[in-house]
């Protein structure tokens, strides 16, 4: 009878091991959660004319970019390259979706893509991974300070459209601070 017996690996191994293996479980589930969303939500809601709201399974498949003549993706995710970086005008900036992350700081840089895209033709698709927090505070944003919409009025609009968004609770402190800025200007 042969006996096996386990051997236990030494922290020093487990250590130098795990960087790597924690990388590959990384890419691995990120695989596997963007072929999810590429079957499940590859299909962007469009807002405006020539603006849609969306998620990585949209961003991710070509024949739907093409077919709503994408030219310009917003990519509101630390975690995404750019996917056909030759086909179509990128501006990637890197936030997290935790209330924390300072996403009001990018408002600025973001609203500018969106409206020199669509002021030069082309149609925007902006997204984040789920296509739930970060691409939609934007999106509420861009509708506060192009359409005057007021923020409950501009969440109701994109909700209306894609019913499932839902910015993280700090996000929504930050588009209340912006309403408050925005008023402010006005009356400046």
């Amino acid at each position: 009878m042969v006996v096996r017996t386990a051997t236990r690996p030494t922290q020093r191994n487990i250590t130098k091991a795990q960087p790597l293996q924690v990388d590959n479980v990384w890419e691995r589930m990120k695989r596997m959660y963007i072929s999810q969303y590429q079957r499940s939500d590859a299909n962007p809601q469009k807002i405006l004319e020539k603006l849609y709201l969306g998620s990585v399974g949209a961003a991710y498949t070509l024949a739907t970019l093409k077919r709503l003549k994408i030219t310009h993706i917003l990519t509101l995710c630390d975690c995404l390259p750019p996917k056909f970086p030759g086909e179509f005008e990128y501006k990637v900036v890197n936030v997290i979706d935790d209330p924390k992350e300072n996403l009001s700081a990018h408002f600025k840089e973001c609203f500018e893509f969106i409206k020199e895209a669509i002021a030069s033709g082309g149609t925007v698709l902006v997204h984040c991974f789920a296509g739930v927090s970060r691409s939609s505070t934007v999106v509420i944003g861009y509708l506060m300070t192009y359409s005057k919409m007021s923020m409950k009025d501009a969440m109701a609009f994109v909700k209306s459209k894609r019913p499932w968004i839902q910015p993280n609770y700090g996000f929504l402190q930050q588009l209340r601070k912006y309403e408050v800025q925005l008023k402010n200007n006005l009356n400046n």
